[in-house]
């Protein structure tokens, strides 16, 4: 599996924030397997800065084969680098198997959204 950092995607999204960044995975046959979108944020409360995985996509096809985990780490080296103490993300509550690995890979709950529908 082969990582590229690639700014097509991020102007396809149409992200104006300049710190954010686009890892793509691709298989060695430029295959593209999936992709972590990385952003800088502030918490809400203490105004501390972290890194936020804005998205991670895996492709169906290339569920189960580590690329979540690949990304992943890779979202982890890049908040590290540039010296945030804090990798967050957001997942769907009924996203059972993304929230399982999350939480084998350290992360854990912090709030919890309400929604109701009118």
């Amino acid at each position: 599996m082969i990582l590229t950092h690639t700014n097509i995607i991020k102007d396809k999204l149409n992200d104006s924030a300049s710190e954010s960044v686009i890892y793509l995975a691709e298989s060695n046959e430029n295959i593209p397997l999936g992709f972590v979108h990385l952003q800088p944020g502030n918490d809400y409360y203490n105004k501390e800065p972290h890194a936020h995985i804005s998205d991670l996509i895996v492709s169906a096809s290339a569920g189960g084969q580590g690329v979540g985990l690949t990304l992943i780490d890779q979202a982890e080296t890049w908040a590290r680098q540039n010296g945030y103490r804090w990798l967050t993300l957001s997942v769907f509550a009924q996203n059972t198997r993304a929230r399982e690995l999350y939480s084998r890979l350290g992360f854990g709950e912090d709030i919890m959204k309400y929604v109701k529908q009118l």
